[in-house]
């Protein structure tokens, strides 16, 4: 009895920290949205990542395809927007083709996870169409990239379980492969950091590798340029085109990593 006791009130004790920081977040920053993200932390306790991500993918994945069917079909209003080149982008149903093209591909990662080995080429297949749509109609280029990319290890990850179920073995992917997969995510958080807080406009390869980010590295430069990283972060107001400003107006930190570490 105890034990559960000492158990019970470590977890409270826990969970007590857990909402402080968050509140002191959030009452400095003015962004709810951390807050809501230390909640689900902790109501995702004891739940199996697999079961939260069904339930994502089930519910979120049906809602998307609910707007962009109504989108398309015209019973909701479908926002576009034009490029200085002339192309039309369409949100389909959200609030930007940004956040449609990023959507899908997270549905798309969910269902791969989910998957898992089972995974085919015809699913690589209609991934890869889904790729061609985002960048042709949503005109989302780094969602699209991304979600090509996903088509293309989708395929490589199928072409290696059948030569080893072929071979009578259980695929093990490499420890150092898997190792530096699962920190990623992190090492493209420095990478983007680092190079947004160097980036020169001066420098040819830099404004290459700028365009190839869709303008990111500068975006973020200048959000450094009017703001420092702060210990409980700041409210920072982005203004989209979905404002409706003249040119010139547009101020949006189209980073995530800086986005966060900032705000």
């Amino acid at each position: 009895m105890d034990d559960v006791c000492l158990r019970l009130l470590s977890l409270a004790g826990v969970m007590i920290l857990f909402l402080a920081a968050g509140y002191v977040i959030w009452k400095y920053g003015s962004h709810k949205v951390f807050f809501l993200l230390w909640l689900l932390i902790l109501g995702a306790r004891d739940i199996p990542f697999y079961r939260i991500v069904k339930v994502f993918l089930g519910i979120c994945g049906s809602l998307l395809l609910a707007a962009m069917i109504c989108a398309g079909t015209g019973l909701i209003e479908d926002y576009t927007y034009a490029r200085a080149d002339g192309a039309v982008r369409h949100a389909l149903g959200t609030g930007s083709p940004t956040n449609c093209g990023a959507f899908l591909l997270f549905q798309i990662l969910c269902w791969w996870y989910l998957r898992k080995e089972k995974i085919t080429y015809y699913e690589a297949g209609i991934a890869a169409v889904i790729a061609v749509f985002v960048r042709q109609y949503i005109n989302a280029r780094t969602a699209a990239g991304c979600i090509a990319g996903v088509a293309v290890i989708m395929c490589i990850q199928r072409f290696f379980y059948q030569k080893n179920e072929r071979q009578g073995k259980t695929y093990q992917m490499n420890s150092v492969l898997s190792s530096l997969l699962i920190l990623s995510h992190i090492f493209a958080a420095g990478l983007i950091t680092v190079a947004s807080v160097f980036f020169d406009d001066q420098n040819p390869w830099m404004v290459k590798l700028d365009s190839l980010l869709s303008t990111r590295l500068m975006l973020g430069r200048k959000a450094l340029n009017l703001f420092d990283f702060k210990w409980f972060g700041q409210y920072i107001r982005n203004f989209s085109h979905a404002e409706g400003l003249t040119e010139g107006g547009y101020f949006y930190i189209d980073s995530s990593y800086l986005q966060i570490a900032l705000m």
